[in-house]
């Protein structure tokens, strides 16, 4: 694994292309990722030669996915009404960038859209909306992992890595539909295109705490499964969906508790395993 020259200040499209074929990434592939843009450096372009260079990379047959989580929950304050061609993203600058190109789909889901561009993108997003789990079975997330698709992590750890979310739903866990940090309320806000907002029940599935994601790290086999580089100065993993997805899904369904933080308060992580205790 080379550490790319820090000592570079400014970072273009050929060099973000150029470390991205070091990682592994090739044409045709499917990937979804997620980032820290100010990780890599100063990066001439800002967040599109970014998306530039992963779309050059991958070419025609391949397809680029983002998570455009908006969080939209009835009372979660500072964030609006979901409405898939106006509401900005809440996962970073890079993701808002993303689904408002010209090129590219969003899904209809009203707390965590993913947006997709590339071959068959619209295909990836479609029928995930608000009377569907953000994760789980035929969800974007799980359909592109479903499809050979690969998860790339660009200066941030799995703590970011939503297709582990899928794993966690697959497995059924028994503590899905405890709210998180994020719900504070029991509907999504919807906002339809003539204006008017509608209240829809939440998904009996969530997305819980994504704190001790890290622990995946540790568990055997990750090592065959993912790959370490650099893209400018940010260090960066390319994990293999579905790949992660089939290691975690037993490690769960055996110990239910292991991606729940040690914390106590906000997330509920703490109502989590109080609720595997009780059941026991």
């Amino acid at each position: 694994m080379d550490k790319s020259d820090s000592t570079v200040n400014n970072i273009g499209l050929k060099r973000i292309i150029t470390d991205l074929l070091k990682m592994g990434v090739k044409k045709g592939d499917k990937l979804i990722f997620h980032c820290s843009l100010k990780s890599i450096g100063y990066v001439e372009g800002g967040a599109d030669t970014l998306i530039n260079a992963l779309l050059n990379v991958v070419g025609e047959e391949g397809l680029i996915m983002m998570p455009t989580f908006t969080y939209s929950y009835e009372g979660n304050k500072g964030t609006l009404p979901y409405n898939k061609k106006k509401t900005s993203s809440q996962t970073g600058l890079v993701s808002d960038v993303f689904w408002r190109r010209s090129d590219a789909y969003r899904s209809d889901h009203p707390t965590h859209s993913v947006a997709t561009i590339g071959k068959e993108a619209e295909k990836y997003v479609e029928n995930h909306n608000e009377y569907t789990p953000p994760f789980g079975e035929d969800t974007p997330i799980h359909k592109l992992a479903k499809n050979g698709g690969l998860v790339l992590l660009i200066g941030v750890g799995h703590e970011a890595n939503s297709t582990i979310h899928v794993a966690e739903c697959l497995a059924d866990l028994p503590f899905l539909h405890i709210k998180n940090k994020d719900t504070y309320g029991d509907y999504y806000l919807v906002e339809r295109d003539d204006g008017s907002i509608e209240r829809i029940p939440l998904s009996k599935k969530l997305s819980g705490c994504s704190k001790a994601f890290g622990r995946i790290e540790n568990i055997k086999g990750i090592k065959e499964i993912q790959r370490e580089g650099y893209i400018g100065n940010a260090l960066c993993k390319l994990v293999n969906g579905n790949k992660l997805i089939e290691l975690l899904v037993p490690i769960l369904k055996k110990d239910p508790a292991f991606l729940l933080c040690e914390g106590v308060g906000e997330c509920n992580c703490h109502r989590k395993r109080m609720m595997l205790v009780q059941r026991e």
